[in-house]
């Protein structure tokens, strides 16, 4: 499954209608002029592109595009995989479905409603998917993004293991389940070292499929609880600085609405943000569903009489080694988060940086920068 990679991403790509000066990560192509922390928008010109630009500079963006300079910047910084390896369907409407909870919670704690509303109604576009081909361009191989995509990723997660992968898992079980019973009285000799050995039925060999099927349906539900734990609202490192009291409760909530799925804050948010076990787990699961899908397809080639080549055994075969390859790549992932990134690299403190720059005095500094005051949510 494309959503479990465990890669972030900083999404700036962006949802129509919406205006550029709410701060919150979305550009338009109207003509509107503003600044948004350090990205500044500027006016559509009639050459097809339009000028944007970050703290690096400049950059253009094709007018016919809702993204903005960071995504161009994204675009140009992460060169790999291209078309091939763009960020998944799955995510992106996980994304969608994030932004739209997170502006009706807002709206509950007092974003103007119109603003709030206009949000909503352009992150349905995004979880339409309509949006996706012309307005995603970005690949998986990314950079962090706090909570936010530790927070989709279990969403995409979740909503493709109901919609895809346990349905299609169900009717590969009853489909052997059937030829078990339809094959009930075929008599045949069975094999050990694939050698010839005492008799079984076919129908008890693809009751032992059945099985492995059954059991493996049940592993991946056995680890949905975790991927149901969100981590929205802890914020950059778990504390839920910058969000409200409650907000962390109320947009898991609102998740679970829009999804149907029985989804819930993360009791730990720390854990939530700084290790991926939960996707670990399910790539486990996923993995041993591979490696059963492998033996039965394997069996079926090898005790298929005629010349017929077994194509679907063997590229079903393929797919399960592809499985298997991405438990290896999302068990590096997950074992290799870091509790720091380069905070102190520069061998300064904040303080220090802060008065070099000119941004605050001292005095404003001590008043205003109280890691006591960082701690939670107000």
């Amino acid at each position: 499954m494309a959503a479990l990679r465990v890669s972030s991403s900083r999404l700036s790509t962006t949802f129509r209608g919406v205006l550029p000066n709410q701060a919150i990560g979305i550009s338009t192509s109207s003509a509107v002029k503003t600044k948004v922390g350090k990205v500044k928008y500027q006016k559509t010109s009639k050459s097809g592109v339009r000028k944007e630009s970050d703290t690096f500079g400049e950059l253009e963006v094709p007018n016919s595009k809702y993204y903005g300079a960071q995504t161009v910047r994204s675009v140009m910084n992460f060169p790999i995989g291209g078309e091939t390896e763009r960020m998944p369907l799955p995510v992106i409407k996980a994304f969608g479905v994030l932004k739209k909870a997170a502006a009706e919670v807002n709206k509950e704690f007092g974003l103007d409603a119109t603003v709030a509303d206009t949000i909503s109604k352009a992150a349905d576009e995004v979880i339409s998917g309509e949006l996706y081909e012309d307005h995603f361009p970005l690949v998986i191989w990314q950079t962090s993004s706090n909570d936010t995509y530790p927070t989709a990723m279990h969403i995409a997660t979740a909503v493709e293991i109901h919609n895809t992968l346990l349905p299609g898992l169900e009717a590969l079980h009853n489909a052997l389940d059937g030829k078990a019973k339809e094959y009930a009285d075929i008599i045949k000799i069975g094999r050990t070292h694939t050698q010839d050995a005492t008799p079984l039925t076919l129908g008890q060999e693809f009751g032992g499929y059945a099985q492995q099927i059954e059991f493996g349906i049940e592993r991946v539900k056995v680890c949905l609880p975790r991927v149901y734990m969100l981590a929205a609202g802890g914020t950059a490192v778990g504390t839920g600085l910058n969000t409200r009291i409650g907000f962390a409760e109320k947009i898991a909530a609102k998740v679970s609405e829009l999804t149907g799925l029985p989804f819930v804050t993360a009791p730990n948010k720390f854990e939530a943000l700084a290790a991926h076990d939960a996707m670990v787990e399910v790539s486990g699961a996923l993995n041993v569903l591979a490696c059963s899908i492998m033996k039965i397809a394997n069996d079926i080639r090898f005790l298929a009489s005629g010349k017929v080549n077994p194509t679907q055994c063997e590229a079903i075969t393929m797919v399960a080694a592809q499985v298997m390859g991405n438990h290896v790549a999302v068990t590096v992932g997950g074992s290799n988060a870091k509790i720091a990134k380069t905070a102190h690299k520069e061998g300064a403190t904040l303080k220090e940086t802060a008065l070099k720059l000119g941004y605050l005095t001292e005095e404003e500094f001590d008043k205003w920068v109280r890691p006591e005051d960082m701690l939670g949510p107000k």
